[in-house]
């Protein structure tokens, strides 16, 4: 019996223990998940500031802001009509697929995200779509070495970003993992474009 009680004790101490770990990690997703959606948010907002980008899951639906958005930085008019005010489901896909059509005509990477997706508020679909706009617009024609002087320039002052190369490129591996560096990045342009 003793033994059976020990083990049981052991398994719920050992489940506690997990939990809180698990807790703790929990919590610290959710911190990096706010972060990024918060950065992200600033980001489109900067794109597009015709729009009130408040809530980006929400905001993204409807294909307005990701139209405005493509033709500020491809600096022309969409090849495709474009409905600024969609009265149904209907038009507000379209303006997503042929958005994403454009992207792949682009050759942008974009793996498993779908109008259907960015209409329906998926959480993955619209961050992925972000980042992948970044990456493709903002950050295409810098070499490594251009990319981290620049980075480390703009993000001198901001506390808790170390860019410092400690061999093999692992700066960007370490720097960038809580979103620090990206939400200074981020800062950088919301300032510059706001004195403009």
């Amino acid at each position: 019996f003793r033994r059976v009680l020990f083990r049981s004790r052991k398994t719920i101490l050992t489940r506690r223990q997990s939990s809180t770990g698990d807790a703790r990690l929990k919590a610290q997703s959710d911190a990096h998940d706010n972060l990024q959606l918060k950065t992200f948010q600033r980001w489109w907002q900067s794109q597009v500031p015709s729009e009130k980008i408040t809530d980006l899951y929400a905001d993204v639906r409807n294909g307005v802001a990701l139209c405005k958005s493509i033709e500020k930085l491809e600096g022309e008019k969409l090849p495709y009509k474009v409905y600024l005010a969609p009265k149904n489901k209907f038009e507000e896909i379209d303006n997503l697929a042929n958005s994403l059509k454009l992207f792949e005509d682009k050759e942008m990477k974009l793996v498993n995200i779908s109008a259907e997706d960015l209409h329906d508020g998926n959480k993955k679909a619209v961050l992925g779509l972000t980042w992948q706009m970044v990456v493709h617009y903002e950050l295409a024609d810098l070499s490594t070495a251009e990319l981290l002087e620049w980075v480390s320039e703009v993000t001198k002052g901001f506390e808790g970003i170390d860019l410092a190369d400690r061999g093999g490129n692992k700066v960007w591996e370490t720097a960038f993992c809580d979103g620090r560096a990206f939400a200074a990045i981020v800062d950088y342009h919301s300032s510059a474009y706001k004195t403009k």
